[in-house]
């Protein structure tokens, strides 16, 4: 051991210096190795993460290790496309729930420094925050942007997110997005924003930086209050922090509009200006309020207020009424508003009339307001289409009227004109959600007073209850044709009960109508179902109506009037009437008699009947029995003989028949039906029409029965028929009668010697008459078109005892009806009369009805003159055309007309007249005349004038010749040489010039002098 041990030490000393080296490699490996896992341990962690996020366990591990999200049925990989049925995340007070979602983006853009999201999709996305304890002082100061410069580019190809709600309201049910970018400038492809019927589309770009400037166009589809469409087409420009704003309005609302806009400063300052040139805000108001030459304008901030102002026009019927409103918009009020109406003043004359109305309201702590008007000969009726001014003028009227606390109070005194003379009327009102109180109203007038007070309940059922004084009270103020002078007392309480009245109203009045003894009582009581009506009395001078009635479970009446003066009751309405009634029974099965007499009665002077006579029985099953017979009725500038009409049956079927003779023709008519029949409120037939003209002896008659409906619209409708007498038709197609009248009716074999009772004795026509009409009678004019045909025939004139025939070959007559042009065809020709075309435009809704047409005529023949004049010999042809122009009544005339190879003789007539040339040129309202003849070889003629019809007709004219041979036997045989001038002006006919006689038998005869 010894020896071993002394053996070993001296190698033991090497051995600790062999050793050393070893030691000092160990410690630099171990560096080294800790150096190495550092540095693998990242890589290593994410290559797990992303082996793991490769794989449906992975990703699913990897979701549950986030707090508070869960993940039901997700699957796929979250490093290419992952899905699940609903994912739900809860945390710092916030709930989110995703249905359906859909992720998927593609890895490999990374190695092109591309962040691409290839498809981002969820149905329905739910978020629910609870609001936060302290939410804080508000921001005061503007936000500041960041400058953002993206280090890869980020490219969203398919973003589809349905419907989100956030605490329970939608914001939108679909947003669909499609964006790019790099760096600091971010493209926005294609944006779409839904919600209802609200639609947003955008497209654009923004930098991120500086103030973010931007180019964004905006298109927005809204849901317009009135009509089909309401487009807006936006464009932002500027940047984030000042951001411009113009665009224009399309649909419901035509305008333009431009804007500013500070987003990020906390008080939101805003510009807008908004124009239209007509605006109607909804389609069933009145042209009348339509808005034209419309301005808004808008400047302010959310936290100051805007100041808002609007200017317009309204097309008032009797005049523009220019509207103006300026006021403070803030979030809790309106402030200094001021409304003003103003338009031509009403009861006509010089100046102008307005409204005014001044206030505020506040809705900050509680709703509140208070109002000023003022109103001076406003023509407020002119707002309303088809109102003619009333007969009151309201000269001043003024009120104030404050709410506060869910009360409110109002004072109104007015000052008014009426055809009696001034009126004033003052009212106080009080009231409440639940009711009002009028607790004064005073209105007097010239002609009496008015006095009372009233309430008026709305909390539960419509209440209400009132007494009113009269005194010598005259309505003719409001209305001339009721002038009176009353007294009494007129009360009356009740309630609306399911939408029913149950009620009591109560009159006694006494005192002048129409300057005659009058008094007025009754009482009227009901529950909505039955109904009492008691003592009913009216009396004025010695005419009388009184009786009382039933309505409801049981039906009985009974009335009387007895009006021998009528005249004293209502002016205007002269003779004798005397009417009774009586009624029993129930509403389902009434039972009753009816009579009415009437002798001599007038109104006014558009209508009168000498007599008429009304008798009615209405039997249990509904029959009714009815005659009335009405002796000499005139009206409209006719005269009805007689008319008997008869009306028996049922409501379900019950005939009616009607004769009526007039001294031109009797028409006899029958209908049969039943009212309430099927879908139509009646619905029957015409089953028999005659009609007797004794003039042209023709008796029409109805071929068979027409069918004849009044629908639940009330649209009249008569089915297709036909008329006939001898070889005679007319016929109509089925037709509308009311509203919007369409007819369409055919004629054939119509001979025009029945007509004969309209024309002159000396003339007669042989044609047969063809025609068709379509018509349509439209809201904004007639439509359709007039076609008549009288093919072959000819004219006849009596002429010396004898007829003279004149032939056609061809006569049309073409009539085309627009609601603003009417369209007139003529077409003439025969042997003789040549060929005469028309084609004219009428525009009636043009002053004057201007014309605008074009006429041509060939080859007249002058010779069927000839029998006319009593002439030998008249031969001749004239042509022409021309265009008309102008007033209807007054037209203008352009053209041409002219005679050739004229001749005219007779051994009465001193100068014949051969190769006789004549030619009219029209300017317009004048025309130039020239013309030339010869009368043997050796003479010629000439004429030259004009003839003026601008105002009353002027003429002049200048005859010349040479060698006219003038036979006068037996005294004279000569030759003459005229130059006259002939002057027709103001109805006087002025001759002046000189004849003279070369050439005769009576040497002694040399020359002639005229004068005038």
């Amino acid at each position: 051991m010894t020896e071993q041990q002394s053996q070993q030490a001296p190698e033991g000393g090497s051995s600790e210096q062999a050793v050393k080296p070893p030691l000092r490699r160990r410690w630099w490996f171990w560096a080294l190795v800790l150096l190495g896992l550092l540095l693998i341990l990242p890589l290593v962690l994410i290559t797990v993460i992303l082996l793991a996020l490769r794989s449906e366990t992975g990703t699913a591990w990897v979701i549950d290790q986030v707090p508070g999200l869960e993940a039901e049925a997700g699957r796929g990989s979250l490093l290419g496309q992952w899905q699940a049925e609903e994912l739900d995340w809860q945390g710092y007070g916030v709930t989110l729930r995703i249905d359906d979602p859909v992720i998927a983006w593609s890895p490999s853009c990374l190695l092109r420094k591309t962040v691409c999201l290839d498809t981002l999709k969820v149905t329905d996305v739910s978020v629910d925050v609870q609001p936060a304890a302290d939410p804080g002082p508000a921001r005061t100061t503007a936000l500041d942007l960041p400058e953002i410069n993206l280090p890869v580019a980020v490219a969203i190809n398919d973003v589809d997110l349905g419907a989100l709600t956030v605490n329970g309201t939608k914001i939108w049910d679909q947003l669909t997005l499609a964006a790019g970018g790099s760096g600091a400038a971010m493209t926005l492809e294609q944006a779409r924003y839904q919600r209802d019927d609200i639609v947003v589309t955008a497209e654009g770009r923004v930098e991120l930086r500086g103030d973010w400037p931007l180019d964004v166009d905006l298109g927005v589809q809204l849901p317009p209050p009135s009509g089909d469409n309401w487009a807006l087409d936006l464009n932002l420009g500027g940047s984030v922090r000042d951001v411009r704003l113009t665009g224009t309005s399309r649909g419901y609302l035509d305008a333009e509009f431009s804007g500013t806009a500070q987003p990020l400063d906390p008080s939101l300052p805003a510009e807008l200006g908004l124009q239209s040139r007509q605006f109607l805000p909804y389609h069933t108001l009145p042209e009348t309020l339509t808005l034209q030459d419309w301005a808004l304008s808008l400047q302010g901030s959310l936290a100051k207020g805007f100041r808002t102002r609007i200017n317009a026009l309204l097309p008032g019927t009797t005049g523009d009424i220019s509207a103006s409103a300026k006021g403070l918009v803030t979030t809790q009020a309106v402030e200094e508003l001021k409304l003003r109406l103003s338009g031509p003043a009403a009861g006509g004359g010089d100046g102008t009339g307005h409204l005014e109305m001044n206030g505020q309201a506040s809705w900050d702590e509680e709703l509140s307001a208070q109002a000023e008007v003022d109103m001076q000969r406003f023509p407020w009726y002119s707002l309303i289409p088809d109102l003619s001014a009333p007969p009151v003028v309201i000269q001043q009227l003024q009120g104030s009227a404050s709410y506060r606390n869910e009360s409110y109070s109002a004072d109104l005194k007015a000052d008014v004109t009426g055809p009696q003379g001034d009126a004033s009327l003052d009212a106080l009102l009080e009231g409440d959600l639940e009711s009002v109180r009028i607790t004064q109203l005073d209105i007097s007038t010239g002609a009496g007073s008015l006095t009372g007070d009233g309430k008026l309940a709305f909390a539960g059922p419509l209440a209400w209850q009132g007494q009113f004084q009269l005194e010598q009270f005259n309505p003719g103020y409001w209305v001339p044709m009721l002038e009176a002078s009353l007294n009494g007392q007129v009360s009356t309480e009740g309630r609306l009960v399911s939408g029913a009245p149950d009620m009591t109203l109560d009159w006694d009045l006494q005192g002048r109508w129409q300057k005659e003894a009058a008094a007025a009582r009754g009482a009227l009581a009901g529950d909505g179902q039955n109904w009492v009506l008691e003592d009913l009395l009216i009396t004025v001078a010695d005419n009388r109506v009184e009786g009382s009635g039933r309505y409801g479970e049981e039906l009985q009446a009974n009335l009387s009037a007895r009006l021998p003066q009528p005249e004293r009751l209502l002016p205007g309405l002269e003779g004798r009437l005397s009417a009774e009634l009586e009624l029993s029974g129930t509403v389902e099965d009434p039972t009753g008699t009816a009579s009415l007499q009437a002798q001599g009665l007038a109104w006014q002077d558009a209508v009168a009947v000498d007599e008429a006579d009304l008798r009615a029985d209405l039997t249990s099953g509904g029959v009714l029995s009815s005659e009335l017979e009405v002796l000499g009725l005139n009206a409209g500038g006719q005269v009805l003989q007689r008319i008997d009409a008869n009306l028996n049956g049922t409501r379900g079927q019950h005939e009616l028949s009607v004769q009526a003779s007039h001294a031109d023709a009797t028409v006899a008519l029958t209908l049969a039906g039943g009212l309430e029949s099927g879908d139509s409120l009646w619905q029957g037939a015409l089953n028999r029409g005659d009609i007797e003209i004794p003039g042209p002896g023709q008796t029409w008659q109805l071929e068979g029965p027409a069918s004849l409906t009044v629908s639940q619209s009330r649209e009249v409708t008569l089915g297709q028929h036909c008329w006939r007498w001898n070889d005679s038709s007319i016929c109509a197609e089925d037709q509308q009668l009311w509203p919007n009248t369409r007819l369409a009716l055919r004629m054939r074999d119509f001979p025009a010697q029945a007509l004969e009772p309209l024309f002159p004795e000396t003339f007669r026509w042989d044609a047969q008459l063809n025609a068709t009409l379509d018509l349509a009678l439209t809201d904004t004019g007639p439509e359709g078109e007039l076609r008549l045909d009288a093919g072959r025939g000819g004219f006849e004139f009596l002429v010396l005892d004898e007829w003279e025939r004149l032939e056609h070959r061809r006569m049309e007559l073409g009539l085309e009806l627009e609601p603003r042009q009417a369209d007139l065809t003529v077409v003439m020709a025969g042997p003789k009369l040549g060929r005469f075309n028309a084609n004219i435009s009428v525009d009636p809704m043009s002053e004057g009805r201007s014309i605008d047409g074009r006429f041509s005529l060939d080859s007249l023949d002058l010779s069927l003159a000839q029998a006319l004049s009593g002439l030998e010999k008249v031969n001749g042809t004239i042509n022409g055309q021309g265009r008309l122009s102008g007033p209807l009544m007054n037209p203008e005339v352009y053209g041409e007309l002219a005679l050739t190879e004229g001749s005219f003789f007779d051994p009465d007539l001193p100068l014949p007249m051969e190769d006789a040339v004549l030619v009219l040129e029209f300017q317009g309202r004048s025309a130039d005349i020239s013309g030339r003849w010869k009368s043997n070889d050796r003479s010629s003629g000439q004429l030259d004038g004009s003839l003026d019809w601008t105002q009353t007709p002027e003429l002049a004219m200048n005859i010349t010749g040479e060698r006219l041979p003038v036979t006068y036997e037996p005294y004279a045989r000569v030759e003459l040489e005229p130059d006259l001038d002939i002057r027709f002006r103001s109805g006087e006919l002025s001759i002046s010039g000189e004849v003279a006689v070369p050439r005769g038998d009576n040497p002694g005869i040399r020359r002639y002098g005229v004068r005038r």
